[in-house]
């Protein structure tokens, strides 16, 4: 195993933020003695998937150090050197913020989906309220068309059947 193969080479300056050290600290200590074990073994698993080939993608939780807390999403691929060594770059960005907002999101889309499922079921009701009520008053404006009435209160009638008519209407495109 090559004795650089657990060090870093080159890190960048938000790398270094994350672990909270300047670059020659953090270039001089192996990720052994950085990360925890589990992730080391994480880490090893990983490495073994990338040397086989093709990217690999994964988000994590920043644990300990100034960036406690952050979520990192990592991407991982294996390239060789200019001596022939295996080598794996690892690419690490701060999704904290974007998870954030995403939950966020997502929060005010089912809110949303809620309201919108609590106006349906709100109109559904008022529609069967104010139909049933507005059918008796057409059929007995039926009933009185059958009947014989002066001129001034048929005409009454047929505003009082085109208004009932015009507000079932609405109802049926509510």
């Amino acid at each position: 195993q090559d004795p650089d193969e657990d060090r870093s080479i080159l890190l960048t300056a938000g790398a270094r933020d994350i672990m909270g050290a300047a670059e020659h600290e953090a270039l001089a200590l192996k990720r052994s003695e950085l990360l925890p074990p589990e992730r080391i073994a994480w880490i090893a698993a990983a490495r073994a998937k990338v040397a086989a080939g093709g990217v690999l993608v994964s988000e994590h939780k920043v644990g300990a150090g100034p960036a406690a807390g952050r979520t990192l999403r990592v991407k991982r691929l294996s390239f060789e050197d200019r001596a022939g060594r295996k080598r794996m770059l690892t690419v690490a960005e701060d999704v904290t913020d974007l998870r954030e907002a995403s939950l966020a999101l997502q929060a005010a889309l089912d809110e949303a989906e809620q309201a919108n499922r609590a106006k349906t079921a709100f109109l559904a009701t008022m529609s069967h309220e104010i139909r049933t009520p507005l059918n008796g008053v057409l059929g007995m404006v039926q009933a009185m068309e059958r009947e014989p009435l002066p001129k001034t209160q048929r005409r009454r009638l047929e505003i009082v059947r085109q208004s009932g008519e015009a507000l079932v209407a609405i109802v049926n495109d509510a």
